[in-house]
């Protein structure tokens, strides 16, 4: 059982990224959807109806 805790914490550790990089993956991917002509202000109009807690249209 230890060993494959040890396991498991190897290879989280080699899949985990500093947060400079999940930064950068996240700009990235967000400007990506941002600009899709299809579904770009859904996601958008989305992601800020969570963020200021307005479910009404959801």
């Amino acid at each position: 059982m230890e060993e494959k805790l040890k396991q498991g914490q190897k290879e989280a550790s080699r899949q985990m990224k500093p947060l400079e990089d999940m930064d950068v993956i996240d700009n990235f991917l967000f400007t990506e959807i941002a600009y899709d002509e299809e579904i770009g202000s859904e996601v958008c109009r989305m992601i800020l109806m969570n963020l200021t807690g307005d479910f009404r249209n959801c």
